[in-house]
């Protein structure tokens, strides 16, 4: 499955429930994490995402490759 598949009706439905949220991509305070493991849909509501990022251990080792 590639991520538009998940993004676009996500963002659609967030947006129709909640018209007055807007959209913060470089500092979000609240952020909707998707992860699909072969059948299962699993589905986050993470506050202070970006800064937790740097707990990852795939986000740390991306940014030490760059």
């Amino acid at each position: 499955m590639k991520s538009v598949e998940v993004i676009e009706p996500l963002a659609n439905l967030v947006s129709k429930k909640f018209p007055v949220i807007k959209v913060d991509l470089s500092n979000p305070e609240v952020s909707l994490v998707v992860e699909i493991l072969k059948k299962t849909c699993c589905l986050g509501v993470v506050t202070e995402h970006s800064a937790r990022a740097k707990y990852n251990l795939v986000e740390m080792a991306q940014k030490q490759n760059k």
